[in-house]
């Protein structure tokens, strides 16, 4: 299983099986983190109806499940899921649907993240001050001058997913961050 990260909310589950199936045989696909228009109706249910308000937050993320040995007769037959999941990790940052995707291990129930582990915070810079509609694509854009960009993570309320008003940016190389420290005071458009 996989976290996608970063997926417009018009893109829907078979959008992103058609997209993953390119790695491994996809099982299934869980859309999940969408702001509901109405805070009254649980958050399932807002993505099954679409019913998701993009003015919070444009968009979702999502969990892809890849069968254990794909059986399906295409171009990658015989894969396993873990080979499937090492090949879909190689799409993390990719331009997809017109966003940059965030792409990683799920971890199992009941344990923490892992993002901590790949958190290097030499090649990373705390970004604040920022709208709580802030959504990732326009920081990738801004600090894409500073240097290539790992990965982008706003922070956000989890019920809502009203922005917190922070974030981070990670980048691949260190020289990056000093480039990126020049923005400070800098107005995102």
């Amino acid at each position: 299983t996989i976290f996608v990260g970063n997926v417009p909310t018009s893109v829907g589950v078979k959008e992103l099986k058609k997209f993953f199936s390119a790695h491994g045989g996809v099982e299934s696909v869980r859309i999940r983190s969408a702001a509901a228009a109405n805070l009254k109706m649980p958050q399932r249910g807002a993505v099954i109806t679409g019913q998701l308000d993009t003015e919070v937050k444009d968009a979702t993320n999502a969990y892809v499940v890849f069968r254990a040995v794909d059986s399906s007769g295409g171009k990658n037959h015989g894969l396993s899921g873990a080979q499937a999941v090492e090949r879909a990790l190689g799409t993390n940052g990719a331009l997809a649907f017109g966003r940059h995707l965030a792409v990683d291990r799920a971890t199992a129930a009941g344990q923490g993240s892992k993002a901590h582990a790949s958190h290097d915070p030499k090649k990373s810079v705390f970004v604040g001050n920022l709208p709580f509609d802030a959504q990732e694509e326009p920081l990738w854009a801004a600090f894409g001058a500073c240097g290539e960009v790992a990965y982008v993570r706003l922070i956000r309320e989890p019920r809502t997913q009203q922005g917190k008003g922070f974030g981070y940016v990670g980048f691949v190389e260190e020289g990056s961050v000093e480039r990126a420290l020049r923005l400070h005071g800098t107005r995102l458009a």
